[in-house]
């Protein structure tokens, strides 16, 4: 709205009303000029004008315990915004009566109080709501039976001129002769416009990967058969946000897994086609010693599970020549030795431990950080699937990882570095 106001030179004043039905009622009075955001449907028409379609958005469910996930639609309560299109799509396809309500807020309590089991809203609500909150739990769902919006602007009949004009304006952005802050950086928004490209090229809703599986606690199999780690955990959160369903692939698979997780050192490895953003990065302070004992071929030494670094690694410009260290006690001993020029901590270790205490007085805690990141490769040149992936990590946060990674770590007060416990429990994150 802002980049339309801008576009037309006019000044906006925003008005808040409780539900859908007053918008209508004030546009249709001449309480308001225009409001937007909404779909078009011959009810509708009888009352207020609609512009032509500014863009499409998803519809989607939310279902906050995942126990719902595997009931039948039929016997799931319905909830959704009153006077939206929802209601009656609901209606005609559970033949039930849907919970209605006047806001998103009001429907999403009502999801977790238990009263209804399933929101229909707007897909760029859903996922706001879900990234915000960091719900790990939450499902999020695309049925057939529930059509994409296009959303529209509204007016009363009186300002058909001022819609004619929007309309003019918005065929201006789709022939891209508009300026491009006239384009939405909504990052929900972005999502949602990768997802429906994705869906439109993916008949089949099913992503696979595949990496090493007995990395813990990145993955492993347990006794059960099933896949579990931070890896796994995280996927099931990919898939929830989007409605698809990623399952893993043994890489002695006959056919070829969809994506592979990776690691590398720095800046993204842009020599490597369609490598994804960091998903997880675990972060490094560098320690020297002596810099009189190093040696001419000293490499750097990182504090890491060695089984972590049997990720793929990928080259990158970092010109460190990086040897992976599970015990404190070996690497600082190559550091002495001057075997290794440079040591890296995982930052929680130097930072919760005094330098004295952790590795001896004759020692440096120095600025140079490191960062490890983990990304996937989009394999088969799918460039739809990059960029849904690379937009869905750009909405994650730091909390929403946090959780995952504080699944699998343990906690224990140990006194200086000579117990591993100092590893186990804190170095691979």
């Amino acid at each position: 709205m802002s980049s339309l106001a801008a576009i037309l030179n006019l000044p906006i004043t925003l008005k808040k009303y409780p539900n859908i039905d007053a918008v209508f009622d004030a546009v249709s009075r001449g309480e308001v000029d225009i409001a937007m955001g909404y779909s078009m449907t011959e009810e509708r028409r009888k009352k207020v004008l609609f512009s032509n379609p500014f863009y499409q958005t998803s519809t989607a469910v939310y279902l906050a315990d995942p126990h719902n996930t595997t009931r039948p639609e039929e016997r799931r309560r319905w909830a959704c915004l009153s006077g939206s299109v929802y209601c009656e799509v609901i209606q005609q396809q559970t033949n039930q009566r849907p919970a209605m309500v006047d806001s998103f807020d009001m429907g999403v309590a009502l999801v977790h109080s238990g009263k209804a089991h399933a929101l229909v809203a707007s897909y760029i609500n859903i996922a706001n709501y879900v990234d915000s909150n960091n719900d790990l739990h939450a499902s999020i769902e695309f049925p057939k039976w529930l059509p994409r919006e296009e959303v529209r602007l509204v007016a009363s009949y009186e300002q058909s001129v001022l819609v004619d004009i929007i309309n003019k304006v918005i065929q201006l952005a789709n022939d891209n002769r508009l300026p491009s802050y006239f384009s939405s950086s909504n990052p929900y928004y972005l999502l949602d416009k990768a997802l429906i490209a994705f869906h439109s090229l993916h008949e089949d809703e099913v992503v696979t990967y595949s990496m090493r599986d007995n990395l813990p606690p990145l993955i492993s199999q347990s006794s059960s058969g099933n896949y579990i780690g931070a890896i796994p955990d995280f996927m099931s959160m990919l898939g929830s946000r989007v409605g698809v369903d990623i399952q893993y692939l043994p890489l002695d698979s006959e056919s070829s897994a969809d994506l592979g997780v990776v690691s590398y050192v720095g800046r993204n490895p842009v020599a490597h086609n369609l490598v994804t953003q960091p998903f997880m990065t675990l972060k490094y302070r560098g320690v020297v010693g002596d810099t009189g004992m190093i040696k001419s071929d000293s490499k750097a030494g990182i504090l890491i599970q060695t089984k972590i670094s049997h990720v793929e690694q990928l080259q990158t410009e970092t010109t460190l020549n990086l040897v992976a260290y599970d015990d404190i006690e070996v690497m600082l001993k190559d550091l002495e030795q001057g075997k290794l020029s440079v040591i890296y901590l995982p930052v929680d270790v130097a930072s919760t431990f005094t330098v004295s205490n952790l590795i001896g007085e004759q020692y440096t805690l120095i600025d140079t950080e490191l960062e490890l990141n983990l990304a996937f490769t989009v394999k088969h040149q799918d460039t739809a699937l990059f960029s849904l992936i690379n937009q869905l990590i750009s909405t994650f946060d730091n909390g929403e990882v946090l959780k995952i990674k504080n699944r699998y770590r343990q906690f224990e007060m140990v006194e200086g570095y000579k117990k591993q416990t100092v590893c186990t429990t804190v170095c691979w994150f």
